[in-house]
């Protein structure tokens, strides 16, 4: 990997993706957060996507994946509930250390 898109959600973005989350539309998360990268999933046609050229930072990554894990699913068992967690490790972007990248620019 080359380069990494790294971009931090607006406080609006961030509450809409939580919204999805807390329902346990993982599907809908990580469509909504790679549309805020400029990146349309729902297009076929569109080039191949891999989650690790885009990232968000560690707090944001976390809170999401949070919400996730604790998505009111009716009857589901805490185990389907990990399994958005990980549909979200495995589709969603990666994360990235806003304290490491600020040492980093400034070194």
């Amino acid at each position: 990997m080359d380069t990494q898109t790294q971009r931090e959600l607006t406080e609006a973005e961030l509450g809409e993706v939580l919204e999805l989350a807390k329902v346990g539309d993982w599907v809908a998360v990580v469509v909504r957060v790679f549309d805020t990268f400029g990146v349309d999933l729902t297009d076929q046609d569109g080039p191949k996507v891999s989650p690790a050229e885009y990232a968000l930072p560690v707090e944001q990554w976390t809170q999401i994946g949070e919400a996730l894990a604790g998505a009111q699913l009716e009857g589901a068992t805490s185990l389907a509930r990990a399994g958005h967690l990980l549909d979200w490790m495995n589709y969603g972007p990666s994360s990235y250390d806003e304290a490491t990248n600020a040492a980093a620019v400034t070194s």
